[in-house]
């Protein structure tokens, strides 16, 4: 009995090889990708039966593509469903869709309204939204008390991100100069006698202002920068090391953040590009170098997670993925910058 076989150079074998090729699994990347396809359908299921946390769960997975491709007016949809339905983090999730205009016109009252039903229910990433608003002055009148006081709540219920915004307030109120007394403009009256031009007080030097992007370039560089009362890591500072090549400044610098479980000690990379007039763009990269623990914290309820780690799940020689912002200097003392036209960070001049 002669035993038949395929030559493997035939082309009854290369067939049958990319037939095993199409059909073969998917690498692990993908295979995980899967396992978000299946969460997905499950949750969708279970919104489609009118549970309510699901919506938000199959609003959240629209908004970050997560098992399904992302589509913000789905976000939205879904976002307003769980909203109807009682749930509280929606609403927060709903307004910063409703401040951003994505997947919906952008409407900052509608936000206001959509983070102050959220914040009276305790969930911390309205109040840090509502915060930024009276920081900013969006849709509000501008106070800085009530936004440290959003801040504060914010900061109360887990969002390390009102840590640091805190910091920021407090340090700038220290930095205002205070307007002089009625008492003492009246213990120093004016002296209409002496009109000479020894009489007069020196007139102080004014500093020019740089208004070209080799200015401001060279502004940024020479000056010690802070965010509120800690250096800032991603700009020129005492703890940042920073140099100039073709017509871009690269700094490294340290700091640390604290968040409700852990302290982290980490590491920018920073590039600052793009340089026109007064603006230029801030690309940075954090590398968490050292976490050290900090005392245990009962934990609390389920809900809104969306301003930063509650567990520890930070571990050493984690990166997070690259930020770009936009940036603009102000009379050459304070730099702005904000991501999709939304105040993100701002930076001094170091006295």
């Amino acid at each position: 009995m002669k035993t038949s076989y395929i030559s493997y150079t035939s082309p009854i074998f290369l067939i049958l090889l990319l037939v095993l090729l199409a059909s073969a699994r998917p690498a692990r990347a993908d295979s995980s990708d899967w396992v978000q396809v299946q969460r997905f359908e499950r949750q969708l299921a279970k919104a489609r039966d009118g549970k309510v946390s699901a919506m938000y769960e199959v609003g959240r997975m629209y908004e970050r593509g997560r098992g399904v491709d992302i589509n913000f007016a789905e976000a939205v949809n879904w976002f307003e469903k769980a909203s109807a339905g009682g749930n509280a983090p929606a609403k927060a999730r709903l307004g910063i869709l409703y401040f951003e205009g994505r997947g919906v016109s952008q409407d900052h009252e509608k936000a206001y309204q959509l983070f102050k039903e959220a914040a009276n229910e305790n969930i911390p990433s309205a109040e840090y939204q509502l915060g930024l608003m009276y920081e900013w002055g969006t849709a509000v009148p501008q106070d800085r008390n009530e936004a440290l006081k959003w801040y504060t709540k914010a900061k109360a219920h887990g969002d390390y991100r009102a840590e640091n915004k805190i910091r920021q307030l407090k340090a700038s109120v220290k930095k205002a100069p205070r307007p002089a007394t009625t008492a003492s403009a009246a213990a120093k009256p004016a002296d209409t006698k002496n009109t000479s031009s020894a009489a007069k007080p020196a007139e102080k030097k004014s500093v020019p202002v740089p208004t070209t992007p080799a200015g401001v370039l060279a502004a940024i560089l020479q000056g010690q920068w802070s965010e509120g009362d800690l250096d800032a890591a991603v700009l020129p500072s005492k703890s940042s090391e920073c140099s100039v090549k073709d017509s871009q400044i690269f700094c490294r610098g340290k700091q640390e953040r604290s968040t409700t479980t852990e302290i982290i000690v980490f590491e920018s990379e920073s590039v600052l590009s793009d340089f026109n007039k007064t603006r230029f763009k801030l690309s940075y990269t954090n590398t968490a170098i050292e976490v050290k623990p900090k005392k245990k914290l009962r934990s609390g309820p389920m809900g809104e997670n969306d301003s930063g780690p509650v567990t520890g799940n930070i571990k050493p020689g984690q990166k997070t993925r690259p930020r770009e912002l936009d940036c603009e200097m102000i009379k050459g003392k304070r730099i702005k910058c904000s991501r999709d036209n939304i105040p993100q960070s701002s930076f001094d001049l170091a006295q």
